[in-house]
């Protein structure tokens, strides 16, 4: 009973304005590729795997994409879907670690609240997918080697396999998984002693790496497509190899990577859960232990990285956070205890709230300030532009070109012309960035239809204003650049 009235009030906190922030680039790529790959299965089912993204979140967001009329609300619905089920996920895992009914409402009502889980289970990313994949493989592992079950096991391994058709970087749950042993084994025993080779001979042991085995063989499914070497080619744009950290970027990592990362866990964590997991006692070492490992390849070998590839340290660090509650509660420091809570859910409410109503003041850290709000990566003015296309296109044909070929444009504008219907009189193009002269495409447009160029003032170098009019400009946040939209004007003869 209770759980339902957490999960209502879950689906009521998560709802709330869902599209009020602007579609960020990703989101719109990602959207995108869900539409072409149901259009013309034949042809794009497996696009994504050319940019180095495996395809189940791209296929899952497809029936919410043909029953939702809005796009970017379909896409964010899935992922508020997916968080529900992280929710349940997380206490299911509560519960198998050793917490009693009230540490299991306590863990849901942080996954519900917290910057870092409120956040991304309101976008249309693969982040949120990937990380519920984690919280059931986790659960399902400890159930596989705890209760000597084939049918955990099975789901072990589907677990693996879901996750790794989420993102590549599913790779490094692995070694987080390798741990499911350490951790049964500090669920039920009062001292930590030496269990590492007795644990790991057992023979669940043996479960946990067949179904390992299997997910992983589900990954190489992939195999089949041709694009499938594409899944790791992309990947050298963002990582340093051994050479590159020989030859100096290990300082990047030391003074700039780890710090950071300790910044982007404080502020979308709270700084009040942190230290609640100092006193997570020894589950919480495993549980550190395990977070660690996951972000240890993400930190020392990537070349570029944003908050969200760290989310899945958001499940270790909310059960530490919970476990340190009960801890304290216990040895009579309840005052502090409640204290770290509600300062947990103060800080989670500066977040929740400007999400409703104002999304440009969300307290992002610096790095997501410049992609969510700030930068072309950023979708504020795409609504306004796309409203008055729509009314165009209904007076006559139209051609629109955007700067960029891949992101927000203009793939941000073309989900909203997917179906039939709304495709009629209007064809969308990227025309390249930046933009110096009128592309040759949209000047022969523009002797014989209505054509517009949509366009970040930044990237719009052409001082002759005889070539266009301009329509609109869109501001974005904090004095980023704004969006202009343009019309095009025939040359004069």
């Amino acid at each position: 009973m209770l759980q339902g009235m957490l999960l209502i009030l879950y689906a009521f906190l998560h709802l709330i304005s869902l599209t009020l922030l602007p579609v960020f680039s990703d989101e719109a790529i990602y959207i995108r590729w869900a539409q072409l790959a149901w259009n013309e299965p034949v042809k794009y089912l497996f696009l994504s795997m050319l940019d180095g993204k495996t395809p189940l979140h791209i296929w899952l967001m497809v029936p919410f994409l043909n029953t939702v009329r809005d796009p970017l609300f379909a896409g964010r619905l899935f992922s508020v879907i997916v968080g529900m089920l992280s929710v349940i996920g997380m206490g299911k895992l509560m519960s198998a670690l050793g917490g009693k009914v009230a540490d299991v409402r306590l863990t849901q009502l942080l996954v519900m609240l917290l910057p870092f889980w409120f956040f991304h289970h309101r976008m249309a990313l693969a982040d949120a997918l990937l990380t519920s994949f984690f919280i059931w493989g986790l659960y399902s592992g400890l159930m596989a080697f705890t209760r000597k079950s084939m049918k955990w096991t099975m789901c072990f391994a589907l677990m693996i396999g879901a996750s790794l058709w989420t993102k590549v970087s599913a790779l490094f749950f692995v070694p987080v998984f390798v741990l499911i042993p350490a951790l049964s084994y500090v669920v039920h025993h009062s001292r930590i002693q030496w269990f590492l080779v007795r644990e790991y001979i057992k023979s669940n042991t043996c479960l946990l790496a067949i179904g390992g085995s299997v997910g992983i063989f589900l990954f190489l499914l992939l195999k089949f497509s041709p694009l499938f070497p594409f899944l790791f080619v992309r990947s050298a744009d963002y990582t340093f190899t051994i050479q590159d950290l020989a030859r100096g970027e290990w300082r990047f990592v030391v003074f700039t990577a780890v710090p950071r990362l300790v910044w982007w866990l404080a502020w979308y964590v709270s700084p009040f859960v942190l230290v609640l997991s100092f006193f997570s006692g020894k589950k919480g070492i495993l549980l550190g232990l395990m977070a660690l490992v996951y972000a240890l390849p993400l930190v020392v070998g990537g070349r570029v990285t944003y908050s969200r590839y760290f989310l899945p340290m958001a499940v270790p660090l909310t059960l530490m956070a919970v476990m340190g509650y009960r801890a304290l509660y216990a040895r009579g420091k309840q005052a502090l205890a409640l204290g770290s809570v509600i300062g947990a859910c103060a800080w989670s409410l500066a977040f929740i709230v400007p999400s409703y109503v104002s999304p440009a003041h969300i307290p992002f850290a610096q790095e997501d300030v410049v992609q969510y709000l700030t930068e072309w990566s950023s979708g504020f003015g795409i609504s306004q532009v796309r409203d008055f296309l729509m009314k165009e296109k209904q007076k006559h044909p139209i051609r629109v070109g955007t700067e960029g070929y891949f992101g927000t444009l203009p793939e941000g504008l073309q989900i909203y012309f997917d179906r039939p219907e709304d495709a009629k009189n209007i064809v969308i193009d990227g025309v390249g960035q930046p933009i110096q002269s009128i592309p040759q495409i949209l000047s022969e447009s523009a002797k014989t239809q209505e054509t517009y160029l949509v366009v970040n003032s930044h990237r719009f170098l052409l001082d002759d204003r005889s070539k266009y009019e301009r329509i609109s400009a869109f501001e974005r946040p904090r004095n980023g650049p704004r969006l202009l939209l343009l019309r095009i004007l025939p040359e004069k003869r």
